[in-house]
């Protein structure tokens, strides 16, 4: 089953950090008789793992259906594969243990077993009912871009970069066959209806028939002219289908290798082909976002099915040919059930998770605001751990967000053009500032909360006064997107920045004039802070670099040349010690910095996404990050480890979890938990009431628990098992 293309990756937004790989040893991948119950293991390979499910974060490389069309597998370059009951359009289990792009997947027939293949040169066999991972090992010396699974689940295939094919037996792991044949990176694998023969289709421009006993090739297809991206097989065994970039459908006859007929009308890379079980009709996918049906006799296209903005990529037709999965969307995907019989779609299935972007901390430490684009704002009480207001404060959610010094309120700024004054307390909206006549981007208070800044898409910079509600000042200036002001704690200057730019600008809003610049990025500025004092200014770039800035000279006053492999994403300065920051990468590492030193002390690994925002604690030796993976963290900065995950979905749901497995929720919110133990993934209903414990999450997150008497609680239950 083909179902990554090494010609069409669209630019990266995430960059993944690695997974910890799973080793465990080939177990013989018999069927079970259904959903087996938890059942004790004493000495397990690591501690229980818990995963809260998010849907994915990032693109999604492959689909596949179960035969009975109740379940679909997707595996995703954020290095996880989603098990989903298409029924329920629920997302039950989530496997990990690929450590890189997970490019292809597919089911057997039962939809019992999951065969994948990933950038990490392995191969993995999962079990859908129990959630064991049956297999992981290393199989290519390059990208696998394509795998397929036997009917029975006996055998597997799968294809590299540089076209290396072998085929396994998914029993004991090993390999049975490496079959060459193909010169090129191989795109596109499929099994005939009795294993007995495979399908091979690459860069290469060629299709190649396998015989699977012997490992030989049958036949070589030629008359392509470009790559090959789809492939299958008839339901007879007699016919195979091929098609891919020159736009154009192909069938041979497997006895005499010849061409039968050519299908043409699509205007763009054919992605997916299935015939109907009747052998009457071909269905087949292509980049011009149109599914067509084919009646095989004649070649004539009967219908066609226009995906509108839906991709074509990663899709796939069900084995009856009743419907397709299709994803919508880089980041975050969805997904839409396209009916081919009623020629509409019937289902769409959305991701839960409320992404938080932008982080605020009242002044006393125990109140957290998470908001972001597209969401509501929600409060969390730091010293239970529950999600405690779910506010609507802006249409279409926040860009930025600013705590007010007495910490009873906030001022946020999103989508419209109206600035809102928030009460933390009640959610209620205090004060709507109406000015701006485009969108807001960035909102900042001075250190008496009294005055606040704006800078805006309508190119100005407002000063307010907040008490009363006015505008005090405004000045216009040449502002592109993605620039960002903040306000001086002490005086009306603001200092603009963002990624369009390599530089900061200093401004005085009173009188409109520029003060100063701060100039020594090569890229744009992803992020910068004013220190509490005013005497510094922090920036990060993408650049790699760290500058703090000495703002009274325009100086340079200390400098991190690469403070990660990859992008900076955002930065944060300790308020009692301007020296020591945090920095976060598009990877999704934390650091702690003494810049003073030019040192990095400490390293926090959690995030396996961007982080977007990070906020020190004001009294304890803490901090919390966000991240585009979905998860909020607070973080112990003495020992580097993370204390507590926080994450809200839609229709008012959370959860809180501490890395000892216990957790708070929400009525439904602990639905979205599994845990992986050993080498098998359980469902929240095997083990969630045992570790719903509000009390001692509180504790955790209070101090009064030690990770040792939690770990021992976790063992006690772990032992209970049956």
């Amino acid at each position: 089953m083909k179902q990554f293309y090494p010609l069409i990756i669209f630019p990266m937004i995430l960059i993944l950090i690695l997974c910890a790989a799973i080793a465990c040893a080939p177990i013989n991948p018999k069927f079970s008789s259904g959903p087996q119950k938890l059942t004790a293991i004493k000495t397990p390979q690591t501690p229980p793992e818990f995963i809260i499910q998010k849907g994915h974060f990032s693109k999604i490389n492959a689909v596949a259906v179960s035969h009975d069309n109740q379940f679909m597998a997707t595996a995703s370059m954020d290095q996880t594969i989603k098990f989903w009951d298409l029924k329920q359009s629920k997302e039950t289990l989530t496997f990990k243990g690929h450590t890189g792009k997970i490019a292809a997947v597919d089911m057997d027939s039962t939809g019992q077993y999951i065969f994948s293949g990933g950038w990490d040169e392995k191969i993995g066999l999962w079990h859908t009912q129990t959630g064991q991972l049956k297999l992981l090992r290393k199989a290519h010396i390059s990208n696998i871009y394509a795998v397929a699974i036997s009917s029975d689940a006996e055998l597997g295939l799968s294809g590299s970069w540089n076209g290396s094919l072998k085929l396994w037996d998914l029993a004991t792991g090993k390999r049975l066959h490496t079959m060459n044949g193909h010169q090129k990176c191989i795109t596109c694998l499929a099994f005939s209806a009795d294993n007995q023969m495979a399908l091979s289709g690459s860069r290469d421009n060629t299709i190649i028939l396998w015989d699977t006993t012997s490992g030989q090739s049958l036949s070589t297809f030629k008359g392509h002219d470009n790559h090959i991206y789809a492939v299958c097989f008839g339901p007879d065994n007699q016919t195979v289908y091929s098609g891919g970039l020159d736009q154009k459908i192909k069938s041979w006859d497997i006895n005499t290798g010849q061409l039968i007929r050519t299908f043409e009308g699509h205007d763009g890379m054919i992605t997916h082909l299935q015939i109907s079980p009747d052998n009457q009709y071909v269905f087949s996918a292509c980049t011009d976002k149109t599914v067509k049906k084919w009646q095989i006799s004649t070649g004539e296209a009967l219908k066609t099915y226009p995906l509108h903005r839906h991709s074509a990529l990663e899709m796939t037709f069900s084995q009856d040919t009743s419907m397709a999965m299709i994803t919508r969307g880089y980041q975050y995907p969805s997904f839409v059930q396209l009916d081919l019989t009623q020629e509409k779609i019937t289902k769409t299935i959305e991701r839960h998770v409320l992404t938080g972007y932008k982080l605020g901390i009242s002044p006393d430490g125990t109140k957290i605001i998470v908001a972001g684009p597209h969401r509501p704002t929600s409060v969390w009480d730091m010293m239970t751990g529950k999600q405690i207001h779910t506010i609507f404060d802006q249409p279409k959610g926040l860009f930025s967000l600013d705590v007010s010094p007495d910490g009873l309120s906030y001022i946020g700024s999103g989508f419209d053009n109206i600035i809102r004054l928030v009460s933390f307390e009640t959610g209620q909206v205090l004060k709507s500032l109406f000015g701006h006549t485009a969108m807001v981007f960035s909102v900042s208070l001075d250190k008496t909360g009294k005055k606040m800044a704006s800078v805006g898409k309508d190119r100005t910079i407002r000063l307010w006064n907040i008490e009363t509600g006015k505008e005090i000042q405004k000045c216009k200036r040449m502002i592109s997107n993605g620039i960002v002001g903040i306000l001086h704690p002490e005086k009306d200057w603001i200092i603009l920045g963002g990624h369009s730019d390599n530089k900061l600008v200093m401004v005085d809003i009173q009188s409109g004039q520029e003060i100063k610049r701060f100039t020594g990025h090569r890229k744009g500025i992803s992020a910068f802070k004013i220190s509490p004092c005013g005497q510094y200014v922090l920036s990060a770039g993408i650049d790699r670099k760290m500058i703090m800035w000495d703002i009274a000279t325009g100086k340079v006053a200390h400098e991190i040349k690469i403070a990660h492999v990859k992008s900076v994403s955002t930065i944060a300065m300790d308020p009692q010690n301007s020296k020591m920051v945090l920095s976060a990468s598009i990877e999704g590492e934390i650091k702690l910095w003494d810049l003073e030193k030019a040192k990095a002390l400490k390293s926090f690994k959690g995030h396996v996404g961007v982080v977007t925002d990070l906020v020190f604690h004001p009294h304890k030796n803490r901090f919390m990050s966000a991240s585009l993976d979905g998860t909020q963290m607070l973080w112990d900065i003495e020992t580097a480890t993370h204390l507590f995950t926080f994450v809200s979905f839609k229709k008012d749901q959370w959860i809180g979890l501490i890395p000892e497995g216990f957790y708070t929720a929400s009525e439904k919110g602990g639905s979205y938990l599994n845990m992986l133990y050993g080498n098998r993934t359980y469902t929240h209903d095997n083990f969630g009431d045992r570790f719903l414990r509000p009390d001692l999450v509180a504790e955790k997150l209070t101090q009064g628990a030690t990770n040792d008497i939690l770990l021992e609680k976790q063992q006690q239950i772990i032992n209970t098992f049956q």
